[in-house]
């Protein structure tokens, strides 16, 4: 829980609080006045790493502060020209609001004339917290009306993103506490520790975490903090030192968080905190989970597992699952009584609360929930949602966790790639499988052979996320050889096939857009407007796309919904374009001008959630497939194409899979099809055709 004195946690309670909020950045501090929106959050669990986000809407400002107390006929005397439409904000008790200086000028003969006060000048200008690379946040609440406000630290948060909100005049701001510095790759920065002397200790691994990135260790006496590791666990496999964190966190059978630099190895902590269901806006009250009497420290997909203690029946465990953790990894044994120990009796009910605000629990607390019925249920609090703008609404919930599952997946927010290779022989269904595996939270990766009695199967397996995936199997039967790639729908708003728009449009792919796209397919835009219209949930989406221009003399443009943007001159390469744009309405509109056929090329059309641009995907309701089959013949297909290409002993023929007709044959005995092009020369029954400069020539060859 944050530091909170006792009179803002009973003033937090109570309806019709007065809340600020400081924003303290470099020398300059600024509260409500400026700030339209916050949301703080945490979100997590156990064995991992906590960072904490905060997202702002803020104004455009700067402000300059005058010392001395002036009157209004004195600011009405130093206005000029370019500041007659500058706000002053007037501090004065019975003057708390903002006049622009034309306005003062109305006042400055009247009763107010001589009224004292202190001001704010802001002029519209994007600089200053805009430009920020860190910011303080403090929360406050007004104890009473004659008394000033009591704040609680937040702490310092770091600038990750930001962008325009231009109707507004505001700046939206996404920040992460400094959690967020982890986020590097370790093989690009190794630590180059000396495992030669069997002195490195996970304790000495998290000290030398934190001096490269100027944290202090808050916390060196943790579970298995002095477990030596005999080799560097990291280099090579592709992880973040977030990754490693992560990692560390799970050894010592708690979680990591950092408050400023100050980082922690905390546990779960008894806040004494009641919260009865009468401060709740709604209250829900789910199962319980544990208490845990079983740890297990696994090895997947191998299964290879191991438990402790072993004096319990397989159906009185409740387990909490500790998945491929690389400092653990080959002497296990060493590490799971002491993490045992430290989380035995662990339990918590799932829940979900809707507050008026808080504001001082974090996550790792652990808090009573009480009903109207007087019932008690000890919780954890995993996850914190607080909005703040004229008021506040605080959500918090604990799920329910897969800890206990077989398969326990501990990765959290960062992209984390574990490698796992092994050989499974299943002596019952005469089976044996070789496996080489590479998981993290957007992508999977398997490359597994397959052998039994009937066949043997290699497939290559490549998961981007749950309905994204592409995989190649190459199978051999007695029967002959079977080869499939296949790609399944991804992440795309947007659907690829030309029926999806309205208005005229082709499919195009040729070895230029294969080579330089990741989808392989894209359109030719013809003259006027194509458009393909999708509902969506309101919210920030990101559309982007690649284009080249083939005419020079050629005007195109894209449209999304009421916005239009022209294409320009592409110097015949590739070019992206990318919109982050706020949907209101349930509804994108994308549009494509052109006032010339085929001027234009576009490929890579993709939308997503969020306002961060995603690689192309397929839409999740589109399969693309390209077939190829070999044993008594050879047969392609593809699901982008009406034609079937089929090779076999007598012949070769090209089918139209809409009709089912032969369209072309070669066989032993002739050659048949609709129209033929012969470059060069022919020999038709003994007749020579061929072509000399601008004239057409027919030779007899007998």
């Amino acid at each position: 829980m944050l530091k909170t004195p006792k009179s803002f946690k009973t003033k937090m309670k109570k309806y019709g609080k007065q809340l600020n909020m400081l924003l303290n950045f470099g020398k300059t501090t600024i509260d409500k006045t400026y700030i339209k929106s916050a949301e703080p959050s945490v979100n997590g669990e156990l064995f991992t790493s906590i960072m904490r986000q905060l997202t702002l809407e803020v104004e455009n400002y700067t402000s300059i502060e005058v010392d001395k107390i002036l009157t209004v006929r004195q600011v009405n005397e130093r206005k000029n020209k370019d500041l007659n439409n500058t706000r002053i904000k007037y501090l004065a008790t019975n003057l708390d609001k903002s006049y622009t200086v034309k306005e003062v000028g109305k006042m400055s003969s009247g009763v107010l004339s001589s009224t004292r006060v202190k001001y704010l000048i802001q002029k519209e200008r994007r600089e200053n917290i805009a430009s920020a690379s860190t910011i303080n946040v403090k929360l406050g609440v007004r104890l009473s009306e004659f008394e000033d406000y009591e704040y609680v630290d937040y702490g310092e948060y770091v600038v990750y993103d930001k962008e325009d909100v231009v109707d507004k005049n505001t700046t939206k701001l996404y920040l992460f506490d400094h959690l967020i510095d982890t986020h590097i790759k370790y093989d690009d920065e190794p630590l180059n520790l000396d495992y030669s002397n069997n002195d490195i200790t996970v304790l000495v691994l998290l000290k030398a975490i934190c001096n490269k990135f100027g944290f202090i260790l808050k916390t060196e006496d943790f579970v298995n903090a002095n477990k030596i590791i005999n080799e560097d666990k990291y280099l090579g496999l592709n992880v973040t030192y977030r990754d490693i964190l992560d990692e560390i966190a799970a050894v010592a059978g708690g979680f990591i968080k950092i408050f400023n630099k100050d980082l922690y190895v905390a546990y779960p902590e008894e806040t004494g905190e009641v919260i009865d269901e009468n401060d709740l806006e709604k209250l829900t009250i789910g199962k319980k989970i544990g208490a845990f009497n079983s740890l297990v420290l696994g090895r997947s997909p191998q299964e290879d597992n191991i438990y402790y203690p072993e004096n319990i029946d397989p159906e009185d465990r409740v387990s909490i699952r500790i998945d491929n953790n690389q400092i653990m990894d080959r002497n296990r044994e060493n590490f799971i009584v002491d993490i045992f120990n430290k989380i035995k009796g662990l339990e918590y009910y799932v829940f979900e609360f809707t507050s008026f605000g808080f504001g001082y629990f974090e996550f790792g607390d652990v808090v009573t929930l009480k009903n109207l019925k007087g019932e008690k249920f000890k919780t954890i609090l995993f996850n914190i949602i607080e909005n703040i703008d004229s008021g506040i609404k605080e959500k918090s919930y604990t799920e329910e966790t897969n800890y206990s599952e077989t398969k326990y997946e501990y990765a959290t927010g960062i992209e984390k790639r574990l490698t796992n290779t092994e050989i499974i022989c299943n002596k019952q269904d005469n089976q044996i499988k070789m496996i080489i595996e590479q998981q993290g939270e957007t992508e999977n990766k398997v490359n597994s052979i397959s052998m039994d009695l009937e066949s043997t199967e290699l497939k290559i397996q490549n998961s981007q996320n749950e309905t994204n995936e592409k995989i190649e199997s190459l199978k051999q039967t007695i029967e002959g050889l079977t080869n499939n790639v296949s790609t399944t729908g991804g992440d795309n708003m947007f659907s690829y096939a030309s029926e999806n728009f309205d208005g005229n449009i082709e499919e195009y792919t040729d070895t230029d857009i294969k080579n330089n796209s990741v989808s392989g397919l894209a359109y030719k835009v013809k003259v006027g407007t194509a458009k393909q219209t999708i509902q969506v949930k309101n919210g920030t989406y990101t559309i982007s796309f690649l284009y080249k221009k083939l005419v020079n003399l050629a005007n195109g443009a894209i449209g999304i919904n009421e916005q239009r943007w022209e294409l320009e001159d592409t110097d015949g390469e590739f070019k992206e374009k990318q919109f982050t744009i706020e949907i209101k309405s349930n509804t994108i509109e994308f549009r494509i001008y052109s006032d010339t056929d085929d001027a234009f090329i576009i490929t890579d059309l993709m939308c997503n959630i969020g306002n961060m641009k995603q690689t192309w995907s397929q839409n999740a309701n589109e399969t693309i497939t390209d077939t190829v089959q070999i044993g008594k013949g050879i047969s392609v297909k593809s699901s982008t194409k009406n034609t079937e290409l089929k090779a076999d002993a007598d012949g070769v023929r090209i089918n139209n899979t809409n009709t089912n007709e032969t369209v072309a044959e070669f066989t032993d005995k002739a050659m048949e099809t609709e129209e033929m092009i012969v470059r060069g020369k022919a020999q038709i029954a003994g007749m020579l055709v061929q072509q000399v400069d601008s004239q057409i020539w027919l030779s007899s060859l007998l």
